[in-house]
């Protein structure tokens, strides 16, 4: 086996600590802009904001509804807090644009929306001229005309109202100067209401959403506080039962299921309930702080459209959506480099420190004569 003399083993530890930061260099550069930051909760799948098209009316507290793809935003409020809008937006996510939909009657702010097959029926909310309203108005998305259905049993805004089996229901509310527990479910075929089980927690500003073949009545004002509780009502028995509360209380939200899982917005928070863990767990960010936007899914994708922006107040009109996936690749800005890469590169740099340490010692180690001793 060769044995190497002090001189060939100096120059081969020159050689490697020559190579290493070339190679951390390269590793560095390899990577810059490849190791995105996490942005999804731990056991969700990956996902990323991108901007959507806006509204043309700013608007926040308003109906949302989903027909054949398409997403409906119906009445508000914008600018001025008691203007009441009767019109209607619609947008396909396919031509990415919003487009007018047929207006509302009368305007309504604090209105609930919910479809059953072609038709969105409007609930609730309030007018120019009530406070608390139990108009209910149907719009046949096929022919573009709204018609009067019965009303509420009680008037009422701020609602939660869902549909599930054929059937919509009407949860809790604000009347009186007070949050209700009122619960009433709309059958279509029969244009009749009936009355079951009160929300076991009477509240407004919640939302109420289907999931399972249950609905979850998600939130609401409680005490003058926001509140993170959840109930659960299963149709089969007319019986509520409590739910997994929410990590984050929340109040004049927007919610919806995407992927067998609850998404519920509010400000910059997202949280998720998944069913199979029966958990909240935090999920990425919406870019824009709101309350009061509207929450709808087409798809595999999630949108949030408008709302009141925090402070100051003032109405949106823009729309973000939750897409699946990493964020696309994106070529880095001039001199930027990515945390691995940075990493890498020193990593190389200690490297060879060291190891110039260990060459300098080496050669200047003492040389020992034969003939010495």
């Amino acid at each position: 086996m060769p044995r190497f003399t002090a001189p060939s083993r100096a120059r081969l530890l020159v050689l490697v600590a020559l190579l290493i930061p070339l190679a951390g260099l390269g590793l560095a550069v390899a990577t810059q802009g490849v190791l995105p930051s996490p942005n999804s909760g731990p056991g969700l799948p990956e996902t990323h904001w991108v901007n959507g098209p806006n509204l043309d009316m700013p608007r926040d507290d308003f109906g949302t509804a989903v027909v054949n793809g398409r997403i409906y935003a119906i009445g508000g409020m914008t600018g001025d807090r008691g203007n009441r809008l009767d019109s209607v937006e619609i947008l396909d996510p396919a031509g990415g644009k919003w487009a007018a939909g047929p207006a509302m009657p009368e305007g309504r702010a604090s209105l609930r929306a919910a479809a059953i097959g072609a038709t969105i029926y409007a609930i609730g909310g309030s007018t120019d001229t009530q406070s608390v309203s139990n108009i209910v108005e149907a719009l046949d998305t096929t022919t573009g005309r709204w018609t009067a259905r019965a009303p509420l049993p009680t008037p009422r805004f701020g609602l939660g109202v869902t549909a599930l089996d054929g059937k919509i229901y009407a949860i809790g509310g604000y009347r009186d100067g007070v949050g209700v527990n009122d619960m009433d479910i709309y059958d279509p075929a029969t244009n009749h209401w009936t009355t079951a089980a009160p929300l076991p927690t009477p509240r407004y500003n919640l939302v109420a959403v289907p999931l399972n073949g249950k609905i979850f009545a998600l939130g609401g004002w409680v005490n003058d506080a926001a509140s993170a509780v959840v109930e659960i009502y299963d149709p089969a028995t007319n019986r509520w039962a409590a739910g997994t509360p929410m990590t984050v209380p929340m109040s004049n939200f927007g919610a919806a299921v995407l992927d067998g899982r609850i998404h519920a917005l509010l400000h910059t928070n997202h949280i998720v309930y998944d069913p199979a863990i029966n958990r909240w767990t935090g999920d990425t960010p919406m870019p824009t702080t709101r309350h009061g936007e509207g929450v709808a899914t087409v798809g595999d994708t999630l949108y949030a459209i408008g709302g009141c922006y925090q402070d100051p107040q003032y109405d949106l009109p823009i729309t973000e959506a939750l897409a699946p996936g990493p964020i696309p690749d994106t070529p880095p800005p001039p001199g930027s480099r990515s945390r691995g890469g940075i990493i890498a590169l020193a990593l190389g740099i200690s490297s060879t420190l060291l190891l110039v340490v260990v060459v300098t010692r080496t050669t200047k180690r003492p040389r020992h004569s034969r003939d010495e001793g």
